[in-house]
């Protein structure tokens, strides 16, 4: 329940941000041209989102291994500071 109140305030925010979106784009059209020019609105959208979600993924994918390979460098489990925290997790369970 604790990300109820953002997702609703997402879609709120999306809805009022998409109409004047829309109406500035297909507000000026004649009718005849309208069916058209939303179709094509509506596949820039989408394919705008699916290119920048894919960009984000990289990215992020990209930066988890870079991170994860920086800590590594530094981390032996040889190490007396690695032997201690894992102890210390080690008795957190029993």
């Amino acid at each position: 329940y604790e990300l109820l109140v953002p997702q609703i305030l997402r879609g709120c925010s999306m809805m009022l941000c998409m109409v004047p979106i829309n109406n500035i784009a297909l507000g000026t059209l004649p009718p005849e041209r309208l069916k058209n020019a939303s179709g094509l609105f509506n596949l820039t959208r989408n394919l705008g989102g699916a290119v920048g979600l894919a960009i984000i993924n990289t990215v992020l994918i990209d930066r988890n291994a870079f991170h994860y390979a920086r800590l590594s460098e530094h981390v032996e489990w040889g190490s007396e500071a690695a032997q201690t925290k894992l102890q210390n997790m080690t008795l957190n369970f029993e």
